[in-house]
């Protein structure tokens, strides 16, 4: 858990935890699915529409994704790093999706003092990064076209995998509140397939207009710093 982080949307998210950290950034993940009444709309005053089943569910709207032109709504080069096996030329529905998620105009409402930036979950890179890096595992994401992403370890890949740790909160919630939170990469399944993270550990393909939730995901400034507590627990101390 870190402490010290604060932003606009704070009561949305009870905790935060460092998801990844590379040379340059730490990235923070927040502890649970964030209920819908904090899903935050774009420009165009669009936001995805309460779930089916779930409160912490929403699902991705037509509406919402035309407001979007697809790949070429994601011009930042450190939004584009999130993907960075991906080619971006896209105007698939699963793309747009992938843009609103990658909206930091949108999802601001999480970037506290501390952020660079603030996105609505993280990419599947992202997340294998994550994963590879506490479990010393293999995972791997490869786009072989603009549609998506397929999955695998070293050279064999297919539309989805199953994490060999299924009760790492950190990748996976099972929750009663949402079964599954939306990752910001498309799907190579087809153009409509968006990425999700589910309860059971499987990372796998599903519709823009399935039920799941979301978990944002912070991107420190490069010269934030973490202090771990005697508790365990991390704090924030500034930027140097």
């Amino acid at each position: 858990m870190v402490k010290g982080y604060n932003c606009t949307n704070n009561d949305a998210v009870s905790n935060w935890e460092i998801f990844y950290a590379d040379d340059s950034n730490i990235y923070l993940i927040a502890d649970d699915y964030i209920t819908y009444n904090y899903i935050p709309a774009n420009s165009s005053r669009y936001k995805p529409s309460q779930g089916y089943y779930y409160l912490k569910g929403a699902v991705f709207t037509t509406s919402l994704l035309d407001s979007y032109k697809g790949s070429a709504s994601i011009t930042d080069s450190r939004l584009k790093a999130l993907n960075n096996n991906y080619k971006y030329t896209s105007t698939n529905y699963n793309m747009k999706a992938v843009a609103y998620m990658l909206d930091t105009d949108a999802w601001s409402v999480y970037a506290g003092e501390y952020a660079d930036y603030a996105i609505g979950g993280p990419s599947v890179e992202l997340l294998l990064n994550s994963y590879n890096k506490k479990y010393n595992q293999n995972y791997v994401a490869q786009a072989p076209s603009s549609t998506g992403y397929m999955l695998g370890s070293n050279s064999s890949t297919d539309y989805w995998i199953k994490l060999s740790k299924s009760d790492d909160t950190l990748y996976t919630i099972d929750s009663p509140d949402a079964d599954a939170y939306w990752l910001a990469s498309p799907s190579a399944n087809n153009s409509s397939s968006v990425f999700m993270s589910d309860y059971d550990g499987t990372v796998a393909y599903y519709s823009y207009n399935t039920d799941a939730g979301f978990r944002p995901v912070v991107c420190l400034d490069s010269g934030a710093r973490l202090v771990k507590n005697s508790d365990g627990t991390y704090t924030i101390v500034g930027i140097f």
